[in-house]
């Protein structure tokens, strides 16, 4: 059965080990550009090296999924184009083929590579707020959207609140919205978190631990938060903290420029 996790700061074990050092030696750092070609072939190839079944193959589902999902998070900080799109996505059906117990896993990377990563127009979310009132990520088209998956159960969630708080101030007047999808484990526990925190945006509860919403974006581990341009495409997966301000930041000021209006960011 699957289990949510908390993405916190505690140290990988092994195989996540291996995966972080593998990967770390092409991270791609891009922002707004592509990367080179050559940085998504060393990835894809770091991958493949992970991937080589052991002699005794007891836990080589686990450590498979590990590998696959620090792929993705990898391919978070990469504008891909669609040519590299195709590519990761030809690796990953020869991926399968040579594993096919790795069919789910490959198939939950294949759709973040088409959709979930910087450059991508987000997938929507249909459902209803804290009020019961429907509403859809669509909807705020034109503003930039920060959106969190989030539960209260989950320690490093937690950690994110007082940034959140923050950006409610800071961007109170700015085309800025807040967006989350709770799993807490009741509706009851999500209105009261709420309000003990003073988390005052709109939410779908989405329930635990892996709710309808969480897992057709292939949420894995909380907290998950991506930032939308005005146009709903990604810019940015998984900052955090003060690097969540600076890349909202950057964004709003982008969002800014075809106006004329570059300007400077709200003030801390």
């Amino acid at each position: 059965m699957f289990v949510a996790a908390c993405s916190g700061n505690s140290g990988p074990d092994a195989a996540m080990g291996r995966s972080l050092d593998a990967f770390r030696a092409v991270k791609i750092t891009t922002d707004t550009i592509p990367p080179e070609d050559f940085q998504v072939d060393r990835l894809l190839t770091a991958l493949d090296s992970l991937l080589v079944l052991p002699e005794t193959p007891f836990g080589f589902e686990s450590d498979a999924r590990d590998y696959l999902r620090y792929l993705g998070i990898f391919l978070g900080d990469a504008r891909l184009t669609p040519e590299q799109t195709d590519r990761v996505v030809a690796r990953l059906d020869r991926i399968e083929a040579r594993y096919p117990v790795l069919g789910s896993m490959v198939d939950d990377q294949r759709f973040r590579a088409r959709n979930l990563i910087p450059g991508k127009i987000a997938p929507n979310i249909m459902g209803t707020d804290t009020d019961g009132n429907e509403f859809k990520l669509a909807d705020y088209r034109g503003n930039i959207v920060v959106l969190v998956f989030s539960g209260d159960w989950c320690a490093p969630c937690r950690e994110e609140y007082p940034y959140q708080r923050r950006m409610l101030e800071r961007y109170r007047d700015e085309k800025v919205v807040l967006l989350g999808v709770s799993a807490d484990y009741t509706f009851k526990r999500m209105q009261e978190v709420r309000e003990q925190e003073g988390l005052d945006y709109r939410t779908w509860w989405d329930g635990p631990p892996i709710g309808p919403i969480s897992a057709s974006w292939k949420v894995w581990a909380f907290p998950e938060i991506y930032v939308l341009d005005t146009d709903g495409v990604i810019l940015h997966v998984e900052e955090r903290g003060d690097d969540l301000i600076e890349a909202v930041d950057k964004a709003l000021a982008r969002s800014w420029e075809p106006n004329g209006e570059a300007g400077t960011p709200p003030s801390s």
